[in-house]
């Protein structure tokens, strides 16, 4: 090794890091995910924290705070209240990035959309489960939502879910717990005393629940919520770094050394203020910002090489603008496709053999979801079969040539 007793960090924004919180960094010395420092050594971290009446005091103060402000904000009260009167609790899904390392590398499931039909489908139907989706990555089309609906009768979604800018976050305050792939929403159960059940091991044994397990959509226990106070305030006062500090190259310098010294996180302030520091951080200016979804611009190509026999751009450009196309999630629908063709016998007899998902691209046009295939699959034939999954919600891109 060219430099043996160089210091390793695997850095990322801390668990706090969207509006109204700070943009918070952490430092890990040990890894990511279910690998992290916290992960790997929660054990022992544990069994040093005592928590004085101080620091519960602070720590009380802080999770007050952030929850009256955010219910204070929170466009959605009216909304979830609706669903109250129908269900014995309500959890929640936050959902990231198909093909994101966090979720393919910790996750045993081919897709989000996997992972939301594998909770769906062990979910009892008492509970409701309202799924969110990244604002970048939004897999929950107009068409997936009908189909969603018209499966599970305790599945949630409001189209003003993807208007607001970290939308989780203003849902906290009306749920009853979390089930998280990856999204920092998970450790942010912390905030406000609710469970947290884990998919995968991203955050390892140190404080989710697992699905399937006993009661595992209960009330936190007060031991879990003891613990829960421990993760905080070790977090707070060690590991996630307010920008005042990480800015500062000398305090950062320091920070390190004592890092690679005594190889354990050191304070990075004291824990009083430290904890008014992040009081004065909080925010709700403003708040919630909505989301402009502005139209891609740039050209896109719209058929794979495979497919350019049944149509070419200039075709296709004389009934529709490339910039007039939102790109969405672009494997849901296929992915609930193939997973009627495999509970459908006739459709699995059809398509025997010549089922492709790679082959599939889809896109929201005038609210309407217009799917694309590969010569591998007869798609005049695949466009019926779509109409009858969706109820007749589907164009074909030869529609709009004609």
């Amino acid at each position: 090794m060219l430099f043996p007793d160089a210091l390793m960090l695997y850095t990322e924004v801390g668990f706090i890091s969207r509006k109204p919180f700070p943009k918070t960094m952490q430092f890990d010395t040990v890894g990511q995910n279910c690998c992290s420092y916290l992960s790997a050594y929660w054990d022992q971290i544990e069994s040093k924290i005592t928590l004085s009446a101080e620091d519960c005091k602070m720590l009380c103060k802080l999770k007050n705070t952030i929850k009256n402000e955010l219910r204070r904000v929170s466009p959605f009260e009216q909304t979830i209240k609706e669903y109250r009167e129908k269900f014995k609790s309500i959890w929640l899904l936050p959902l990231q990035f198909s093909g994101f390392s966090n979720i393919d590398g910790e996750v045993q499931r081919k897709s989000q959309m996997d992972i939301v039909l594998f909770v769906l489908d062990r979910l009892p139907d008492d509970i409701g489960l309202i799924i969110t989706t990244h604002p970048d990555f939004n897999i929950l089309t107009s068409n997936v939502t009908w189909y969603l609906r018209r499966k599970y009768s305790n599945f949630i979604y409001d189209t003003s879910f993807v208007e607001y800018a970290s939308s989780s976050q203003y849902l906290m305050g009306y749920i009853d717990g979390v089930i998280n792939i990856c999204s920092s929403v998970g450790l942010q159960t912390v905030f406000w005393d609710i469970p947290c059940i884990q998919i995968g091991d991203y955050f390892g044994r140190f404080m989710a629940r697992r699905l399937g397990k006993h009661d595992v959509f209960g009330q936190l226990s007060n031991k879990e919520k003891e613990r829960n106070n421990k993760i905080l305030f070790w977090m707070v006062t060690r590991y996630i770094i307010l920008p005042e500090y990480y800015n500062d190259p000398i305090w950062l310098q320091d920070y390190f050394e004592n890092l690679k010294r005594v190889n354990e996180y050191p304070e990075i302030d004291t824990p009083r203020v430290l904890f008014e520091k992040h009081l004065q951080e909080i925010d709700v200016e403003g708040l919630p910002e909505k989301i402009k979804y502005e139209k891609e611009k740039k050209y896109y190509e719209l058929y794979t090489k495979a497919s350019a026999q049944y149509f070419r751009g200039d075709r296709f450009s004389s009934k529709i603008t490339y910039d007039e196309i939102l790109i969405y999630g672009k494997s849901s629908l296929a992915y609930i496709l193939e997973m009627e063709i495999k509970e459908n016998p006739d459709l699995r007899k059809k398509y025997k053999g010549i089922i492709d998902m790679k082959t599939y691209r889809s896109y929201e046009y005038n609210g309407k979801e217009l799917i694309i295939v590969t010569p591998i699959v007869d798609y005049k034939l695949i466009y019926k079969d779509l109409r009858e999954v969706f109820g007749g919600k589907i164009i074909s891109i030869e529609e709009l040539m004609t």
